[in-house]
């Protein structure tokens, strides 16, 4: 009796298990099996890239990436990457890259474990900002910056330099609340300060904390305490 409880839990367990599989593989399109590929425009490198030193993307390899859309489509792309400068996502299908058009259309993106938010913010801007803490009331957010640092050609004592990539963040915080958009911080050593007067309770919160603010690791304690 005993064997056929067991025999039947590991059944139930095992049929939930792949039911949860399977809803999970169907959330997510593969963009590599939607003929057509929609949503994608082909991409070429702009051919300036190869004369700058550095890399605008976040990271060099192909990597899986899950995209989900504010129209409620879900889309995986298995080999992608992420081109900080021009804040765009590139996927690669059959030795092919594509520019995932309609980046507003983007809510979200995943790669390996970390969350990305797509968002208008400032004066009619759209970016996507790295998510590093999401509580009840608040998101704090790091957005990558990657620009290009014109080289200087030379005037026959100083030789010249090449344009290169130079990299930087910036952090913002957001409302959970609908419609809200990312806020800048300006944060130093010892202060973190909200820029903007649209959120007076985190403001208030931020001018009593103290701390050294130099270590990521502490910003993000700050805002997971945030209640």
């Amino acid at each position: 009796m005993n064997n056929k409880k067991h025999l039947f839990a590991l059944t139930v367990l095992t049929f939930l298990i792949f039911i949860n599989s399977g809803f999970s593989q169907r959330n997510y399109v593969r963009m590599d099996e939607i003929q057509g590929v929609p949503m994608t425009i082909t991409y070429n490198l702009n051919p300036n890239e190869k004369n700058i030193d550095g890399t605008p993307f976040l990271f060099e390899e192909w990597k899986e990436v899950k995209i989900e859309r504010v129209d409620g489509l879900n889309l995986l792309a298995p080999e992608a990457k992420y081109h900080v400068e021009s804040e765009d996502l590139i996927a690669k299908i059959d030795d092919t890259q594509f520019l995932v058009d309609n980046k507003r259309q983007i809510k979200y993106f995943y790669i390996d474990d970390r969350k990305f938010l797509g968002s208008s913010f400032g004066q009619g801007y759209f970016g996507f900002f790295e998510v590093l803490v999401d509580t009840d009331k608040v998101i704090f957010l790091k957005k990558h910056i990657c620009r290009v640092n014109r080289g200087k050609p030379s005037n026959g004592i100083i030789k010249a330099t090449n344009d290169e990539y130079k990299w930087d963040v910036e952090y913002y915080v957001k409302k959970v609340e609908e419609n809200s958009k990312p806020l800048g911080l300006k944060v130093n050593k010892k202060s973190i300060i909200l820029k903007s007067n649209k959120y007076p309770e985190l403001a208030n919160y931020l001018n009593k904390i103290k701390g050294k603010f130099n270590d990521e690791e502490n910003l993000i304690k700050v805002f997971e305490e945030f209640k």
